[in-house]
């Protein structure tokens, strides 16, 4: 057991962690030939397994300033996963690592991994550049280190057009100066609360209708109301506005499916989506800072008719009709599962009501 930890010793016996021993031997020092004691250094070393065990990381980047980090070779006879192909499948935003141009990879210098931890941080956080110019020189081309006789690339993976400064921590409604928190999740800027803008229409109303579920829930809102006019759209973005606030609008079938991906697919994306204050909820994650509610719906807005699914449903509608069916696609999650579901049952002439969000213009 290492310093009684018997965590890390399992996690050696397991292969997630590996441990190295280096000699260390100081040539500079006087007779250095006839020293007797052997001097080393232990370290431990996360393996791909370890990555593998962690859990998803949407929206995240993530610099590997190590040695071997950007292989994206299979490694000798046993097959194990390259770190960088592990840390990838986190549905990660972006990767950085070293590696050569045929995608093995080696040792990196000190000095080297310092001058480029400073520049790719400087350029993503201060200079806000993208994701693929923070690890480019000036000229354009990516920078290297020559190591073994031939260059060793500083190399991204994923996103290449990600910038922070397209990332906003919240949105003030000007119609009504509601301030709406927000988060960026991959390469989208969504709302992170359900949208409670009051049109003052007979098309939107809060659950139940008791202004403390709005404002907890938002409101709900009819096909009619939501839309404000505008024509239903499949495009991504959607380019409709809707009863969203200006520079925002309200998101496709499409823009929904570029979310669900990027917080685990349709089977896992419904944990890494939800908040709080879910009944019987099995898997309560919101990994990805969404926050979805579950402000439940009505099929009788405006009207003293039934409100369901407070606590265990939360639907958001899209601004995309089925082709054939001409209902609308609205995302669903219940509290039951960890899954997403999309639901084409909405007939837009009546008077269905659910939540909304937005999504940031492009």
């Amino acid at each position: 057991v290492i310093n009684g930890n018997t965590d890390t010793y399992n996690k050696l016996l397991s292969g997630q962690l590996a441990i190295n021993y280096g000699p260390e031997v100081k040539t500079f020092a006087p007779n250095w030939q006839k020293d007797s004691l052997l001097r080393g250094t232990f370290s431990i070393w996360a393996t791909s397994k370890y990555i593998e065990g962690l859990p998803p990381m949407p929206n995240t980047i993530v610099f590997g300033n190590m040695c071997y980090s950007g292989n994206r070779v299979t490694a000798g006879p046993t097959g194990n996963v390259p770190i960088r192909s592990a840390f990838i499948k986190k549905n990660l935003l972006a990767y950085y690592g070293y590696a050569y141009s045929d995608g093995t990879s080696a040792p990196v210098g000190n000095g080297f991994a310092k001058i480029m931890e400073d520049t790719v941080v400087n350029a993503l956080m201060v200079g806000f550049d993208s994701t693929g110019d923070a690890c480019l020189r000036e000229d354009g081309t990516e920078f290297s280190q020559k190591v073994k006789g031939k260059p060793l690339y500083l190399e991204l993976s994923n996103a290449d057009d990600y910038s922070y400064e397209k990332c906003v921590d919240s949105v003030v409604d000007p119609r009504d100066q509601h301030v709406y928190k927000t988060v960026c999740i991959g390469k989208q800027t969504w709302m992170a609360e359900n949208l409670d803008y009051d049109p003052s229409s007979p098309g939107n109303a809060c659950y139940n209708g008791d202004p403390a579920n709005c404002k907890t829930y938002g409101m709900l809102y009819d096909w009619t109301t939501m839309m404000q006019g505008q024509s239903a759209s499949t495009a991504n973005p959607s380019g409709v506005r809707g009863i969203c606030p200006q520079g925002w609008h309200l998101p496709s079938e499409s823009e929904y499916m570029q979310l669900i991906n990027a917080v685990g697919g349709i089977a896992n994306g419904g944990s890494g989506l939800r908040g709080s204050s879910w009944q019987k909820d099995t898997g309560t994650v919101n990994t990805s800072g969404f926050n979805l509610l579950p402000g439940g719906y009505t099929f009788s807005v405006g009207t003293s008719g039934t409100y369901l699914g407070l606590g265990t449903t939360a639907t958001l509608s899209s601004c995309t009709l089925n082709q054939q069916t001409g209902r609308n696609f609205g995302l669903i999650i219940f509290s039951s599962n960890a899954s997403v579901s999309f639901d084409a049952g909405h007939d837009p002439n009546s008077k269905d009501a659910n939540s909304c969000r937005c999504v940031k213009d492009p």
